[in-house]
């Protein structure tokens, strides 16, 4: 996959904002605070962020689209299950 396609997927979910004119992408940029949050850290045993798959992505670790996507739904599901009522 070409990895200026696999930049265009991070550029646009970065770009996401909502009603309010905010970025959407915001809380997901780093990985949480384990000094606030270190309950995230027992829970989640493959933390994602984006900052990590844009480091993967300058760093030629994706070998196709679908390595990326892998690591996009990491993290939406480590997001879901975290903040699971």
């Amino acid at each position: 996959c070409d990895p200026s396609k696999l930049q265009s997927i991070i550029d646009r979910v970065e770009g996401e904002c909502d009603e309010q004119g905010r970025p959407r992408s915001e809380i997901f940029a780093e990985l949480p605070s384990a000094a606030q949050y270190p309950d995230y850290y027992r829970l989640i045993k493959k933390p994602m962020c984006l900052s990590i798959i844009q480091d993967r992505l300058d760093a030629g670790q994706y070998q196709s689209c679908e390595a990326m996507l892998k690591d996009f739904d990491q993290m939406w599901d480590n997001a879901m299950y975290y903040n699971q009522e």
